[in-house]
């Protein structure tokens, strides 16, 4: 796990500072791997090993549930439940506007995860000129219903 130790000082010069982001941004680019997955690929626990992609202890994904399509987002989950280590967390900004998030949702609790969701701040929302229409973000956090503490995005 990284420890940041990444605190603005006012006494430090901005120099220090400079050098400070840069070698957090290092630390994490060590310990970060980013690798392609095809979900209808992966099955089994043999097939996740096959393809060279380590479990994780921290998944990111966004807007990765656009439809109601049952075998889509049950492809999803079992990514999902292959590659996530049993005390990691699996992480998703999600807009609820879309068809098949209650499905999906309903998919992870059979896979016995807990589910924590934040809004979005709407600072961080926007059209951005894409003549997208307005939509509701939240984050949505998963862990294993097995792993002990309340809430739990605190432990990120």
């Amino acid at each position: 796990m990284l420890n940041s130790n990444y605190e603005e000082d006012d006494e430090k010069s901005t120099d220090e500072k400079i050098i400070q982001k840069v070698e957090f941004k290092k630390r994490i680019k060590a310990a970060t791997v980013i690798k392609h997955l095809d979900w209808d690929q992966i099955d089994s626990r043999e097939e996740q090993i096959a393809s060279g992609v380590p479990v994780c202890d921290i998944i990111i994904g966004s807007e990765l549930t656009y439809t109601g399509n049952e075998a889509h987002a049950r492809c999803l989950v079992n990514v999902i439940d292959l590659f996530l280590t049993k005390e990691g967390f699996f992480l998703e900004i999600l807009s609820d506007d879309r068809d098949g998030v209650s499905t999906f949702l309903d998919l992870m609790k059979e896979k016995q995860f807990v589910l924590e969701v934040l809004p979005v701040p709407h600072k961080y929302q926007g059209n951005f000129a894409t003549k997208q229409r307005p939509e509701s973000y939240k984050l949505y956090a998963f862990k294993r219903v097995n792993q002990s503490g309340q809430n739990f995005l605190g432990e990120l």
